[in-house]
């Protein structure tokens, strides 16, 4: 009985110690590699938006420290072995005392105290490491930012030119000026990206310098659905911790009106192209309900024959097959003799690495800059093609990253060897308006909600939507009034008035799954 008890004892020692050392390594993977993705993200997709995700990136952390973890382990389980052969001993000396400790092996007692200890250093190392302090006490705080800076759509005037222009938007996957050259972005050496870098060029590029830049980041807005509803409503996306059936609900974010709402209201037919499974991260559900988008992607293209379940890669299908459909829903698009609004999400600069084409050159040193110089080429190409087009003049073309690169913050630091604000790519071509100034500015993904909208010739009472601010205005930024220091500490925390009044009904359904 005893050495039965005495068996379930180390069994339990060691899977607690198994334990740490996985949250160990776990933790100092994050702090190495994903130290710029916020909690919010995380929560987000833990919470059950990974339908549809591509695993890549989880399982090459375990790749990358599957020997750490089992040197951890080895390490903090030697302790808890008895090579009787090996004692030591600890001796103290009080006086004529003499007291005797034995330090290894470890008795049954010290066992446990040894293990809830690795465990209790685990813990808070993990705690203080990927900065869940941070993300729990913001969201104790709570915030009446939003309530006294939100522009509801609904209350502004908005007048579309009697002309309606298409808009075609093309979110490019984690796209950031980083890559271009240092002489025209402040960034790479060399450029990774001539292509875009030239388009940026020649066209309307919103920047932070006075040369090439870009966007900043705010809270929730740091990845991919969080990206584009900030493009498209103005606002940053909180949900609360729990969220996982936020998938099913009947209205997803119902207190808001967004672009597609705007346009579909202005008689504009609506289509977003995803080369992945627009359900990862809730995509599908958040175009349908604002807008009734025509949604095509993978299981789309799938169901009409164009491709094979078996011939999936990577996220979905590749680029070029995405900018080869595109092309014909555009055509299509074209002959309806409606304005439209045409959006695709590219999905190959994806992190981690990227995707590779098989026809893509390698003219650089890692496979991210590889990827990233064809999907400049492949960009270009497309626009180009548009502008052959007999619709191109009545038609304004935006390409923004949806944000941030997730590739490790050592992938940059070891290349940049300097300090470097990275910033989000925009450029907006054959817009119908001039900006009052399109440089040294301040600015966030949500203040495309108005400049897209202005870009095509709406005009906008106070121009401002959501919380952004039209860019082709004078009107500053609520970054350049606040500093986007205190910006983004005041979107980290709870809002009332955005449980309210956007999430509405579902708040208290998401909070009751928290």
């Amino acid at each position: 009985m005893l050495a039965k008890m005495n068996k379930i004892l180390m069994i339990c020692c060691i899977s607690f110690i198994i334990f740490s050392a996985f949250i160990i390594v776990s933790a100092t993977y994050f702090k190495i590699y994903y130290s710029h993705v916020g909690m919010d993200e995380i929560f987000y997709y833990m919470a059950g938006n990974l339908k549809g995700a591509n695993l890549s990136a989880m399982t090459e952390g375990i790749k990358k420290g599957f020997i750490y973890f089992f040197i951890l382990i080895f390490l903090l389980i030697l302790p808890l072995i008895n090579i009787k052969k090996y004692t030591f001993n600890v001796i103290f000396k009080i006086n004529r005392s003499r007291l005797k400790y034995q330090l290894f092996p470890l008795n049954k007692k010290t066992k446990v105290f040894y293990t809830f200890g690795i465990v209790f250093i685990a813990s808070f190392y993990t705690y203080k490491t990927v900065n869940i302090d941070d993300f729990i006490n913001s969201r104790k705080m709570y915030s009446n930012f939003i309530e006294e800076n939100y522009v509801n759509p609904l209350e502004v005037d908005i007048k579309f030119p009697q002309n309606k222009k298409n808009l075609i938007v093309l979110y490019a996957e984690s796209m950031e000026t980083t890559l271009m050259s240092h002489e025209n972005s402040g960034g790479w050496k060399y450029s990774v990206m001539p292509e875009l870098e030239l388009i940026a060029l020649e066209n309307l590029n919103f920047s932070n310098t006075d040369i090439l830049g870009g966007a900043q980041a705010t809270a929730g807005t740091t990845w991919t659905i969080g990206g584009l509803v900030s493009y498209t409503a103005g606002i940053p996306l909180k949900i609360p911790v729990g969220g996982n059936e936020y998938l099913n609900t009947d209205a997803y974010l119902p207190g808001i009106t967004s672009l597609g709402d705007i346009l579909n209201k202005e008689g504009y037919n609506l289509v977003f192209m995803f080369g992945s499974d627009s359900r990862f991260g809730g995509r599908y559900q958040y175009f349908k309900k604002h807008g009734n988008y025509n949604i095509i992607d993978l299981n789309t293209v799938i169901e009409q024959e164009r491709m094979r379940e078996e011939d999936k890669v990577y996220w979905g299908f590749e680029d070029s097959r995405l900018f080869e459909w595109a092309k014909e829903e555009i055509l299509y698009l074209d002959k309806q003799k409606k304005p439209f609004n045409f959006n695709l999400l590219t999905v190959n600069t994806h992190f981690e690495d990227g995707w590779l084409e098989s026809s893509a050159q390698e003219n650089f040193d890692t496979q991210y800059e590889n990827v990233h110089a064809f999907s400049s080429k492949q960009i270009s190409e497309f626009i180009e093609w548009i502008k052959k087009q007999d619709f191109y003049k009545n038609t304004t073309i935006v390409i923004v990253g949806d944000h941030h690169s997730m590739q490790s913050v050592g992938y940059y630091e070891e290349r940049l060897e300097r300090e470097y604000e990275r910033v989000i790519f925009n450029a907006i071509i054959n817009s119908s308006k001039e900006p009052e100034n399109s440089k040294n500015r301040i600015f966030s993904s949500m203040d495309f909600f108005p400049t897209m909208l202005s870009s095509i010739g709406v005009e906008l009472s106070g121009d401002r939507l959501g919380l952004g601010t039209d860019l082709f205005s004078s009107k500053e930024t609520l970054m350049e009034i606040y500093g986007s220091d205190y910006v983004n500490e005041e979107l980290n925390k709870k809002s009332s008035y955005y449980d309210a009044n956007f999430l509405m009904e579902d708040y208290m359904k998401l909070k009751q799954l928290d």
